[in-house]
């Protein structure tokens, strides 16, 4: 009977010191988190009371502590890409903007001739519609950001958009000194697609090319699995790798002065509509050419 009671006292100390021991663990832990919380860090909890289920709330905890820590990292990186986007956005509508201003000033001078009178006209036009552009650049990739963009996806023939928009540029490449050389599929060349976005995506790599190519623009097309590829090559002045990893990014030129009228965000609106199309875009630079290439998905043809 005694070795029964002594028995009993024992396990009953046994469980009051585990929870106890418990209790401690509980406190300590819920403070720790409590200042994790507080000071905005993140640190892996430890436990001094090992058991099973103590590991396994430590283990979900410490998972929940990394999943915090990965999403206020990302939230960083976002806030910083927003903030320079700001940056790059007020610079850009202030070039144009500031350009107007001047020449609205010029204008007025009573002095001026009809010949100088029409010349500042053209220019205040010509920065109006950079502006204009620029606005609708921004508008269209807050509508493909927020899914409101809208797509009639119908059958295209890629390569006759491609030769009827080239001829569009011609006196433009003429002008700047860039032969154009086609080799284009005569056949097989129809994918589903939207055409006012397939202009869009042509137009916006032509107009990088007639800023930033030399000598010539050679396009091309074949068929690569299950993917029209369609390839536009440009003499390039020199690409760093960690340029030519950024330039489908919003707002990055290869001019820092910005200068020729880019805004940075032709080729991004480029791979934001082809992505939302089922379609893909790469870029690569090799030997003083830059090639930017389409890879339109044949797979929903028929």
């Amino acid at each position: 009977m005694v070795g029964w009671l002594v028995a009993s006292i024992g396990v009953s100390l046994i469980l009051f010191t585990l929870l106890l021991l418990q209790q401690v663990q509980n406190r300590q832990l819920t403070a720790k988190l409590r200042r994790l919380n507080d000071e905005q860090r993140t640190e892996h909890l430890t436990t001094f009371f090992p058991s099973k289920g103590n590991y396994k709330l430590i283990m979900e905890i410490n998972r929940f502590v990394e999943e915090k820590d990965w999403a206020a990292q990302q939230y960083r990186v976002k806030e910083i890409a927003l903030h320079q986007a700001i940056s790059n956005i007020s610079h850009d509508m202030r070039t144009p903007l500031t350009a107007i201003l001047g020449y609205i000033r010029l204008l007025n001078n009573p002095d001026l001739t009809e010949q100088e009178r029409q010349s500042y006209l053209l220019i205040v036009q010509e920065r109006a519609r950079s502006l204009q552009r620029l606005i609708l650049d921004f508008y269209d990739l807050s509508r493909l950001d927020e899914g409101e963009y809208q797509f009639l996806m119908l059958p295209l023939d890629v390569n006759k958009i491609c030769l009827e928009l080239l001829a569009q540029f011609y006196e433009d490449f003429e002008t700047a000194g860039i032969a154009i050389n086609t080799e284009l599929l005569p056949v097989g060349s129809t994918v589903i697609a939207d055409e006012s976005a397939v202009i869009r995506v042509i137009n916006n790599i032509l107009q990088n090319v007639r800023r930033y190519g030399h000598e010539r623009l050679d396009v091309t097309s074949r068929i690569e699995n299950e993917s029209l590829v369609l390839s536009f090559s440009n003499g390039s002045k020199p690409l760093k790798s960690n340029e030519l990893a950024r330039v489908f990014e919003r707002s990055f030129t290869a001019s820092s002065s910005r200068e020729n009228g880019s805004t940075g965000l032709g080729l991004s609106i480029c791979k934001a509509l082809l992505m939302q199309m089922g379609h893909s875009i790469s870029a690569d630079y090799a030997a003083g050419v830059f090639t930017t290439t389409i890879y339109w998905n044949r797979g929903r043809e028929e």
